[in-house]
């Protein structure tokens, strides 16, 4: 999380997990689509798209129309997230950051 806040612009829109968005706004500048349920926008429906797209079963074209549709900066996945395969690989994601099993990508407009 100390990667996030010292390397990405301040206010960059992060995708995370449930788990890594509840923290990453202590460590960082940035905005996330889903924190803490009592200050995150739409919180219950917000929960559950990001919770879907972490789930892998979306397809490519609707992971990338996800992430278009919110603006979203950078996506942060930890251990056990899934990511649609479509997307592994994608010249759309830039790996920015890995380390301990988490990876920060880039997307890339």
């Amino acid at each position: 999380m100390a990667w996030v806040g010292a390397n990405t612009p301040p206010h960059a829109l992060v995708l995370a997990s449930p788990h890594l968005g509840m923290y990453l706004p202590a460590y960082s500048r940035d905005n996330v689509l889903y924190g803490h349920p009592f200050e995150s926008v739409r919180a219950e429906a917000a929960l559950q798209e990001v919770e879907r797209f972490f789930s892998g079963s979306l397809s490519a074209d609707e992971a990338w129309q996800y992430l278009t549709d919110h603006a979203v900066d950078y996506v942060m996945v930890e251990p056990g997230d899934r990511l649609s395969s479509g997307l592994v690989g994608s010249p759309l994601l830039r790996l920015a950051f890995e380390q301990d099993g988490v990876q920060v990508f880039e997307v890339r407009r």
